[in-house]
């Protein structure tokens, strides 16, 4: 973004809060507000990804507790944000917050339940018309959650040179991590909301050569150096 537009565009729209530790997303909303679009550059963004376990975990917890200080501050005032937003964009943005909080909250206790109902239940042999609606609700949501979920690396990877990796299907381990994230944030969030979590990121060794073909653009010359980095899972 150029310097003097920048200055602009954030004097319209006032800055962003400062106290909310997820300052992308509330700046996000108030772009919105103010009827600007974000567009998708068609460019490679690579960073490095903390490496311990407690980093990831505090960073991720940070991440949604602004999303939940950004959900709060737009609930406190619906109307005015339809307003300026329209109702489509409007409920676009609040369904969004929503599944980013509710979905890492409550996604465990829903994947025992279908466990459990798979198992136990007639969640695969439902009789009558609505526990086929439940069961068909069901179904339809385990798979295409896990179809989103999984589809996006699997598509990222084979761009870049890469074959599907065996760690996917650690897939639930992961999700169940972005859960235990999600209620230290909420609980953070009622006792310590403005508290903001530093995360380190120690980057791995990269081959002289890759660094050498990154200097300028931070753009690894081939494939086999992405492996060499640690990229941060979305």
């Amino acid at each position: 973004m150029i310097p003097h537009f920048r200055t602009a565009l954030l004097r319209r729209v006032v800055g962003w809060d400062a106290w909310n530790v997820t300052e992308d997303a509330d700046l996000g909303l108030r772009l919105a507000r103010f009827g600007y679009q974000v567009e998708t550059i068609d460019s490679a963004t690579y960073e490095d990804a903390p490496v311990t376990f407690s980093d990831w975990l505090g960073q991720r917890t940070r991440w949604l507790k602004g999303w939940m200080q950004t959900l709060a501050v737009f609930l406190r005032a619906p109307r005015r944000h339809i307003g300026k937003m329209g109702l489509f964009r409007a409920s676009a943005a609040l369904c969004v917050m929503t599944s980013l909080i509710a979905g890492p909250l409550f996604g465990p206790f829903y994947a025992l339940r279908l466990i459990h109902d798979v198992i136990f239940g007639d969640l695969l042999a439902p009789q009558g018309l609505e526990r086929l609606f439940f069961a068909s609700l069901s179904l339809s949501v385990a798979f295409f959650g896990s179809l989103v979920f999984i589809a996006p690396n699997v598509i990222g990877m084979r761009r870049r040179g890469m074959g599907a990796s065996l760690f996917l299907l650690l897939g639930p381990f992961y999700l169940l991590a972005m859960s235990l994230a999600a209620w230290r944030a909420l609980w953070e969030w009622t006792r310590q909301p403005f508290v903001w979590t530093k995360t380190n990121h120690s980057p791995r060794p990269v081959a002289k050569e890759t660094q050498a073909a990154s200097v300028l653009r931070n753009f690894p010359a081939k494939a086999s150096a992405i492996s060499a980095r640690v990229l941060s899972t979305p």
